[in-house]
């Protein structure tokens, strides 16, 4: 900030200093008392504070000095510098515990396996988010609500295929999610899915050997 006395001398000189500044402004902010340049002095993040507001004001250094006041407002921009947040919790008859859930291997096509919420501190297209499902698995993401916000979404991970305890009897499924920030950044979360044995299969019989033997 700057401010003008047409006096000359100690009348016209000008001392600048924060007013009625709050503890965030004086922790974030300084002025240099001569020339009203203001300076970062603290660590800013937006997802904490994301305006500033406050008066300058400026004081003549004369007898009976004068002084004047101005208010300063400071919009803070979002920088892309936090990685989306991906929460999985258990969901209907699907029990979850210690980030191992199990389901029946009776279970239909789409049964939902957890719910999956995806969140990001940052805003506009640094809060824009895709989620996925990685690998090869019987597993997919399929959203909960159409009225979901860019910055946090819920999904459904659902059963793509019938499972069979036989042939696998426990996956790993990864869930990553990409924010649409420059760069980019991303995490995972994973879950383990067990799956537990129905009575499904009948006793049957294996051949009897061939036997060369006679009576």
């Amino acid at each position: 900030v700057r401010a003008n006395d047409a006096d000359s001398g100690t009348n016209g000189e000008i001392d600048y200093s924060l007013h009625q500044a709050s503890e965030t402004v004086q922790r974030l902010l300084s002025i240099n008392g001569t020339t009203g340049m203001i300076y970062v002095k603290g660590m800013v993040d937006r997802e904490e504070e994301n305006f500033l507001k406050f008066s300058v004001v400026a004081k003549d250094r004369g007898h009976n000095s004068k002084s004047s006041k101005v208010m300063v407002n400071i919009n803070i921009k979002d920088q892309n510098d936090n990685a989306p947040a991906i929460e999985i919790r258990g969901i209907g008859w699907v029990t979850h515990y210690n980030g191992i859930a199990n389901i029946s291997e009776d279970m239909p096509i789409g049964t939902p396996v957890a719910l999956v919420q995806v969140s990001d501190r940052d805003e506009g297209e640094n809060a824009v988010v895709t989620c996925v499902v990685a690998g090869d698995v019987p597993f997919q993401l399929r959203p909960a609500s159409e009225s979901a916000n860019d910055r946090k979404r819920k999904y459904f991970l659902l059963t793509t295929t019938l499972l069979d305890y036989e042939r696998v009897k426990d996956y790993r499924i990864e869930i990553v999610a990409v924010d649409s920030g420059n760069p980019a950044l991303s995490s995972t979360n994973s879950l383990k899915v067990q799956v537990t044995d129905m009575n499904d299969n009948t006793p049957s019989f294996s051949p009897f050997p061939k036997s060369n033997q006679t009576n």
